[in-house]
């Protein structure tokens, strides 16, 4: 349990320092992709460690709840684990948007013509 700890305070410091400035309009890393956030293409990306470690901890997270004894508990668990994957992808998402409108602002800045 400690090791999957571990992992999600990686990826807890990954998100909060450097996955806004990996971000980028064509990358080749699934998760920094803008174009595929926004579903415009389609090409195969690779993945990112920082990345699969979430994904990693939730699976065994996952398979940890069956073992959980009451039938009430695992379902307030696996609900709450479910909500928590859902706020990431939200939170990565507004990352992602807000980075997609800084990059059109600076083209059209770059690109205005007088009258």
């Amino acid at each position: 349990m400690r090791k999957q700890k571990n992992k999600l305070v990686k990826h807890q410091r990954f998100m909060k320092s450097k996955f806004t400035n990996q971000v980028e309009r064509h990358s080749p890393r699934l998760e920094l992709c803008m174009d595929y956030a926004f579903g415009s293409f389609g090409k195969i990306h690779g993945s990112s460690s920082d990345a699969v470690s979430l994904h990693e901890v939730v699976k065994s997270l996952k398979e940890l709840l069956p073992t959980v004894t009451s039938g009430d508990e695992r379902k307030l668990l696996s609900d709450e684990l479910d909500k928590l994957v859902t706020v990431h992808t939200q939170y990565v998402g507004h990352l992602i948007r807000t980075k997609h409108q800084a990059h059109y602002y600076k083209f059209i800045l770059k690109n205005l013509q007088s009258g």
